[in-house]
């Protein structure tokens, strides 16, 4: 007798239709696009509950709304971030600028709703991580793009220019990553001078651009040396009205910037 001639076991066939109901009853009728969709869903919560399962599940992001702390975000990755197709990277100091870390963590953690992971990396240097390629595509469409943020031209977005809110705290998030202050030394007239400079650094044409139209339109008087990459604040007074206008969110710039 050949296999297809073989008698079927009734009992088999009942379990086989009981399981049958029962699994269509809890994931929907694979043959059909709304089992499809419920069967989706109950794997996507089976992942969820699952602390033992290998798979990630791509984080829930809400674009976020203008804002201030937005703003400030998107200067910190202009400054000392990086965009890959899945990735926002941002660089700090591990000798001096832990304590900023935090705040950067807690400044998207808030803003984004994402989690961030810091790493310590060679040469001083602590990684933030965030794994978002929503995030990634926000971030694109603002005009800060993905890879080589000069070749690209990424830019600071033109709704920043629209508040003075907005663009004080997308130049601090700019100045607390590229910014810098220090003595400049020099001789006039056969007389020595010790003047402390305000500083901003980057090799974007772009950017030095997007910094120089902001510091202007907020009323600073500033220097370019498109040789050097830099845009200065000499004048004291021009300093003492960057600290009391914008200020910093990096302790440790802060710091310096009363000091001198």
């Amino acid at each position: 007798m050949g296999i297809c001639a073989q008698t079927v076991n009734p009992k088999l066939v009942s379990a086989g239709r009981s399981g049958a109901f029962k699994r269509n009853s809890l994931y929907g009728n694979p043959a059909t696009r709304e089992g499809r969709i419920k069967g989706g869903i109950n794997a996507i919560l089976a992942i969820k509950n699952n602390p033992r399962t290998n798979f990630t599940i791509a984080k829930e992001f809400v674009k976020p709304i203008r804002s201030s702390e937005l703003a400030e975000f998107l200067g910190i990755v202009l400054g000392d971030g990086s965009v890959s197709d899945y990735q926002v990277k941002i660089y700090c100091n591990s000798m001096h600028d832990y304590d900023y870390a935090l705040f950067i963590r807690t400044l998207i953690n808030n803003t984004l709703g994402l989690d961030v992971a810091i790493h310590n990396r060679v040469k001083n240097t602590l990684e933030l991580v965030v794994s978002s390629v929503k995030l990634v595509k926000f971030l694109n469409d603002q005009g800060i793009y993905s890879g080589n943020k000069i070749l690209n031209k990424s830019v600071v977005p033109g709704w920043v220019k629209t508040s003075c809110d907005y663009m004080k705290s997308c130049l601090r998030g700019l100045m607390d990553t590229d910014g810098s202050i220090y003595f400049h030394n020099h001789v006039t007239k056969g007389y020595q001078y010790r003047n402390p400079v305000l500083c901003f650094t980057s090799h974007s044409e772009a950017i030095l651009h997007s910094v120089n139209e902001i510091f202007s339109d907020l009323g600073f008087n500033v220097k370019n040396s498109r040789a050097q990459d830099r845009i200065f604040i000499y004048n004291c007074d021009e300093i003492i009205k960057y600290r009391d206008l914008i200020g910093s969110s990096n302790p440790y710039f802060l710091n310096r910037l009363k000091s001198f």
